[in-house]
């Protein structure tokens, strides 16, 4: 991600085989900062659409060179992005609004108006879930063929993450709110008609559970709350204790098709971080430093 307002933001690219690492690709291939606030990423086949949160752009670089092919400005505060054939959909922090694009002209061809900031979205066949973050405690549910809201799901105060486990059912992580106003909570949700199958609801609200992602075989979730948290989608509590954090300052999570476990230590917020790879049982492999306030992680092949 970088520093809000550092134009820091940066690309490191790690190879497995050879356990080497590669920071700053963009400033490499390019010769120019990539922003402020690489806030995530979409792989596609021949690019790398990279969404620039502050600096509210979209840059489709190289998949393989990394090379800037074609930027587009002008978005007020992009997050995420899913593609669906030529079209793709990008949430937004500070717009109420998910700007609908033409990837073909990288371009926005029409907007899609939504009751609060949007955050994290997954679709699911011509169905696009969309969590309404900052303040907002909405799941909505939008048609992709006619891009109209279609379902609108109260959940708790602030959902930040979710994914689709084996059965096709949503899993939503909801923090309880940026100022603890209630318990966080997990949802497990009906795909089949938006429905709330199960809420399992943490003991505390002074915590604030995020980054919840799922295994290859999609039977195990996992979230950070400080430490690496993991559970059953079968289990109706919050979960064990996974990995300990060690007075390590963890921030991103991820698990890749091998089932490693990835998380990132932000340390400070401003030194460079530490990425830590663990095995699906939990002992660790490696680590590696990488740029600023690493949160995220992306598999190019």
């Amino acid at each position: 991600e970088g520093n809000y307002n550092w134009n820091n933001a940066s690309i490191s690219l790690y190879n497995k085989d050879s356990n080497s690492i590669t920071n700053n690709v963009y400033k490499l291939a390019n010769n120019e900062n990539l922003g402020d606030v690489a806030q995530s990423a979409l792989i596609g086949e021949n690019s790398i659409f990279i969404i620039v949160n502050n600096s509210g752009t979209i840059k489709e670089v190289d998949k393989n060179s990394f090379a800037l092919k074609r930027e587009l400005g002008g978005l007020i505060s992009p997050r995420y992005m899913v593609k669906l054939n030529n079209k793709a959909y990008v949430s937004d922090l500070y717009a109420s609004k998910i700007s609908v694009l033409n990837l073909t002209e990288l371009s926005v061809m029409k907007e899609i108006s939504a009751p609060k900031s949007t955050e994290q979205m997954l679709l699911l066949d011509d169905k696009l879930y969309v969590l309404n973050w900052s303040f907002g405690n909405r799941l909505l549910s939008i048609n992709t063929f006619s891009d109209k809201i279609t379902d609108s799901l109260t959940l708790t105060t602030e959902p930040n993450s979710l994914v689709l486990d084996k059965n096709k059912n949503l899993w939503v992580l909801c923090s309880g709110g940026y100022t603890n106003s209630e318990y966080p909570a997990l949802f497990k949700i009906n795909t089949q008609n938006d429905s709330i199958i199960e809420k399992i609801t943490f003991s505390r609200k002074d915590i604030s559970p995020q980054a919840l992602t799922i295994n290859s075989t999609k039977d195990t979730l996992y979230y950070l709350n400080t430490d690496v948290y993991r559970l059953s989608i079968y289990d109706k509590f919050t979960g064990e204790l996974f990995i300990k954090n060690e007075n390590r300052n963890f921030y991103g999570l991820y698990i890749d098709s091998d089932n490693t476990i990835w998380v990132s230590d932000a340390k400070d917020f401003v030194k460079n971080s530490e990425m830590y790879i663990y095995t699906p049982q939990g002992k660790l492999i490696t680590h590696f430093s990488c740029g600023i306030n690493a949160s995220r992680v992306y598999k190019l092949n």
